[in-house]
């Protein structure tokens, strides 16, 4: 994960805040939305694909996380955006 959040804001574009004397890094995209995406990307991977891995790719004013696997078998496009439980039952 830290690897990860290192890269991505080497990679990054950088803008500036000068308030009085100081002035202030900011990242194009703030570090806790990084890690949010990071962390749902493993989370969410699908750890039965053999071989399979997360790509995070910067573009300087955008981040790309490619995430192997699909969704869930029991969700087909008329239930897609609905809740899942993980059981393979759809919640209303």
């Amino acid at each position: 994960m830290e690897q990860t959040i290192l890269f991505l804001k080497k990679h990054l574009s950088i803008g500036y805040r000068i308030e009085c004397l100081r002035r202030e890094e900011l990242l194009g995209i703030p570090e806790v939305v990084l890690r949010e995406a990071v962390t749902n990307a493993i989370c969410h991977r699908d750890y039965f694909e053999k071989g399979a891995q997360i790509m995070v790719e910067a573009f300087g004013d955008k981040v790309v996380i490619s995430n192997p696997g699909g969704t869930p078998r029991c969700i087909d496009k008329k239930n897609f955006g609905r809740g899942y439980s993980g059981y393979g039952q759809i919640k209303e």
